[in-house]
């Protein structure tokens, strides 16, 4: 026996959360917790620092076309990378030296700033990836300065353009822990494609002799 038209419409006809745009999200950035923010903020740092490295690495590349400017600017683009990662996992050891050279970087407006002319110079490697490192790059810069302009805790809180970004850094092994323990499944993705790598490297170096 057939069931009713209407029974059917109300097993299959569940409400849809609408997806958010990339202006809602944006917009909620100013009604973020602060502790999350901060810790957003870091975390896409390191990343674009890592995608910074690999874009000068690939910049370097164009010392076979005699392109000797991409190749000058990609050779900086690493060693601003490196400066970067090194910054944002507060390596003790390092820190001293960086914020002597290095001090605007302790600030959040020195450090949006630095985001942005890293990111312009990516322009100069003559990559494809350089001009995605590039654009991704002046988008984070524009987030940390929207947040610095819009957040409560910039605008009437505790935190200024002017402080110290940080202050409240945990260690570098204790933000990957802690990463790990919150996203148990990207950390199981990225370990069994490390295994995988590894494994395939050797039969790579085989097949070339």
């Amino acid at each position: 026996m057939s069931k009713p038209m209407g029974s059917v419409s109300s097993e299959t006809n569940e409400p849809l959360t609408p997806s958010k745009s990339v202006l809602q999200q944006v917009r909620e950035i100013k009604e973020m917790e602060t502790p999350r923010l901060l810790r957003l903020m870091r975390v896409g740092n390191i990343l674009c620092s890592l995608l910074q490295i690999f874009a000068g690495i690939t910049g370097i590349a164009s010392i076979i076309t005699f392109n000797f400017t991409a190749f000058f600017v990609s050779l900086y683009i690493v060693m601003f990378g490196v400066l970067f990662l090194m910054f944002e996992c507060r390596i003790q050891r390092l820190d001293p030296s960086i914020r002597k050279n290095f001090g605007f970087l302790y600030s959040y407006k020195g450090r949006a700033s630095f985001i942005f002319f890293i990111g312009f110079m990516d322009f100069g490697t003559d990559s494809g990836l350089g001009y995605i490192a590039g654009i991704i790059m002046c988008i984070n810069a524009i987030l940390n300065f929207y947040a610095m302009m819009r957040h409560p805790e910039f605008r009437y809180g505790n935190l200024s353009s002017s402080s110290d970004p940080t202050a409240g850094y945990t260690q570098a092994h204790q933000e990957a822990q802690k990463f790990i323990e919150n996203n148990p499944k990207i950390a199981l993705q990225a370990t069994n494609y490390a295994f995988a790598q590894t494994a395939a490297s050797p039969a790579s170096y085989g097949s070339r002799s």
